[in-house]
């Protein structure tokens, strides 16, 4: 984990490391980094989300997006990262779903979210 990767951990609040060890067979100790994709590979997908969940996803960007100016503060323009989006978040619970899809139990929407609220990681 880099030094800029810790930084911006300490700035949200989380820890540096995850204290859990992964104990499930299916999903790799270490998942393979996701290469760098251009904007125009990605395949448009729509999506209808609640209200609270608009807020809550633009409050959780613009916390990152803080933290992250913060930690890169005196940087030069090439080392700092890419402004985080919406996109970019609803991806990375894209990708969290479907790592735990093995532990996905029930036919509704709340059935989905607490069988996954109850995985062990």
């Amino acid at each position: 984990m880099s030094a800029k990767e810790v930084n911006l951990r300490a700035k949200l609040g989380r820890n540096a490391a995850s204290s859990k060890p992964t104990t499930r067979a299916s999903v790799p100790a270490s998942p393979a980094p996701i290469p760098p994709v251009d904007e125009d590979d990605l395949v448009r997908k729509e999506v209808r989300v609640r209200p609270d969940q608009v807020t809550r996803l633009a409050n959780l960007r613009r916390r990152i997006n803080k933290a992250r100016t913060a930690a890169e503060k005196g940087l030069d323009a090439s080392e700092k990262s890419p402004s985080m989006t919406d996109r970019i978040l609803a991806r990375v619970a894209l990708d969290y779903l479907l790592e735990h899809e093995d532990d996905l139990q029930g036919w509704t929407e709340q059935d989905l979210l607490t069988s996954l609220r109850n995985a062990k990681d």
